[in-house]
């Protein structure tokens, strides 16, 4: 705990910006109701008085708002795009010609990764145009895999 103060307190304030009281907060309300949480925005009152409206930390956050149960299917959800983006990766890199695609998957792994390590001290789940970005980012590999599958249906009826 000494190195833990030294460090976000020394000469230079608080480096975690306020967010270490907001994330005991959660914890706390999470400890309380952990299997189903809070219920939706309930953030928003917890921090009311200090002065923050979202969480800064999507995991806490949804821990608190949405329990484990709600919180195990966003890490699904999650994990399920990773493996399925990391996965086409591999596929279209072995096809000559599809380096588009495997540019336009690295993109979609790129910005998933971001928003996933993002997610420890902002809120991309919580604001609106992170959140659709991230949503396009996972769809890329669904919609590659669809139109890889369709191409093939036509050539194999040519």
């Amino acid at each position: 705990q000494i190195l833990i103060n030294r460090f976000l307190f020394r000469g230079y304030g608080d480096i975690s910006t306020g967010r270490i009281p907001m994330y005991i907060l959660m914890w706390d309300g999470f400890i309380k109701k952990p299997i189903l949480g809070n219920g939706l925005a309930s953030t928003n009152t917890l921090l009311e008085s200090l002065g923050q409206t979202v969480g800064h930390n999507v995991y806490f956050q949804s821990l608190y708002e949405i329990g484990l149960i709600g919180t195990l299917c966003l890490l699904f959800f999650m994990y399920k795009s990773l493996k399925q983006t990391i996965r086409m990766i591999k596929v279209q890199s072995k096809i000559s010609g599809a380096y588009s695609l495997v540019y336009s998957l690295l993109i979609s792994l790129y910005i998933q990764l971001f928003v996933i390590f993002y997610g420890l001290t902002g809120n991309p789940m919580y604001d609106h145009f992170q959140f659709i970005i991230y949503m396009i980012a996972c769809a890329i590999p669904e919609i590659i895999r669809k139109n890889f599958k369709y191409q093939h249906e036509i050539v194999k009826a040519l």
